[in-house]
């Protein structure tokens, strides 16, 4: 995510006027430092990024991936197929998420 943010920071590359910013994490697994995902998901939010968290597989940190979502995450923000063979179950939904929006689109595979 501290990479997310500076793409996206003001004046970047990856940056561009009048558009919301949105990560769309997916992740296959927990972080190694929940504390530290959890403040540096924070700073993006705080930047203005809209995180979207799709997480795959049993070995995901509910709390911690909704605490990484932005608000409200329940069934707004947070994705949660069965696995990653039940990805295209969740297609409709995130592509109505993401194309109904103005936000640039950054996607962060965290596996």
């Amino acid at each position: 995510m501290y990479t997310v943010q500076n793409l996206l920071a003001p004046g970047s590359v990856g940056n561009r006027a009048g558009v919301e910013d949105l990560l769309v994490l997916i992740a296959g697994g927990r972080s190694i430092d929940m504390k530290k995902t959890l403040e540096e998901a924070a700073r993006a939010r705080a930047a203005g990024i809209r995180i979207i968290v799709v997480g795959v597989s049993d070995w995901i940190n509910g709390v911690e991936l909704a605490g990484v979502a932005s608000y409200p995450y329940q069934s707004t923000r947070l994705l949660l197929p069965a696995g990653f063979g039940s990805l295209p179950s969740i297609h409709d939904k995130l592509r109505d998420m993401i194309c109904n929006s103005t936000w640039i689109f950054y996607v962060l595979l965290l596996v």
